[in-house]
């Protein structure tokens, strides 16, 4: 729950990030912590960023500026990839102020293309001034196997591959991934005793989560 009293710099956040972003040096030198909510928060009819107050450390919780600069960089890494194979797929900030940002490729993700999008976001938000007296760290890679496709494109390069398909129900199917479009995938599976392969068509609508099997 939000606290009932709002810090000053809730306003500010609002009207000026900057100003109040480089107001606040470190959040545990005040004696009571404020922490910016990372879930939404519908009851209350406020999103985030809004602060809570106590004086414990939650990991539900992340330190002031998360969803704001979240938001700006994710901006600044799609204008960056604009026109290349490469896509975003998700942006981590840690209290410690470390910034991960995960990108994904319709053919993969080299070395090199990491390495340039690395130095022209580090550069950008230099120049934005986000974090205080530049206190933050920037990593940039692949997702790796494990993490769930999210994107469409993700699902395409990925035609061919085991993957694990957690569903509405809580069920799990596992086979090889044959097909997908926009509304469903197709899924070829293994079934019975004399191990039949069929085909299984599953709407994106009934999918929590896909994960790439890693075969060895």
């Amino acid at each position: 729950m939000p606290c009932a009293q709002q810090p000053v710099c809730f306003e500010m956040l609002h009207k000026n990030f900057n100003s109040c972003a480089n107001g606040i040096k470190k959040i545990a030198d005040y004696p009571f912590f404020f922490y910016i909510c990372s879930l939404n928060y519908e009851r209350g009819g406020r999103k985030p960023p809004f602060f809570i107050k106590g004086d414990e450390r939650n990991k539900s919780f992340y330190y002031i500026m998360n969803e704001t600069v979240i938001d700006q960089i994710r901006d600044k890494v799609t204008a960056i990839l604009d026109g290349s194979a490469l896509f975003l797929t998700d942006i981590n900030i840690k209290p410690t102020n470390n910034v991960k940002v995960f990108v994904d490729g319709d053919s993969g993700v080299t070395i090199d293309a990491v390495a340039r999008l690395n130095r022209a976001l580090h550069k950008q938000i230099e120049e934005a001034g986000w974090f205080p007296e530049g206190d933050f760290s920037l990593e940039v890679s692949s997702p790796g196997v494990d993490k769930p496709l999210k994107f469409f494109r993700q699902y395409k390069k990925n035609i061919g591959r085991k993957v694990s398909v957690t569903l509405a129900d809580n069920t799990t199917k596992t086979g090889i991934l044959k097909d997908a479009t926009e509304e469903r995938l197709i899924l070829e599976e293994t079934v019975g005793k004399k191990k039949e392969t069929v085909n299984t068509e599953i709407p994106f609508s009934e999918v929590i989560r896909t994960v790439v099997q890693v075969v060895f």
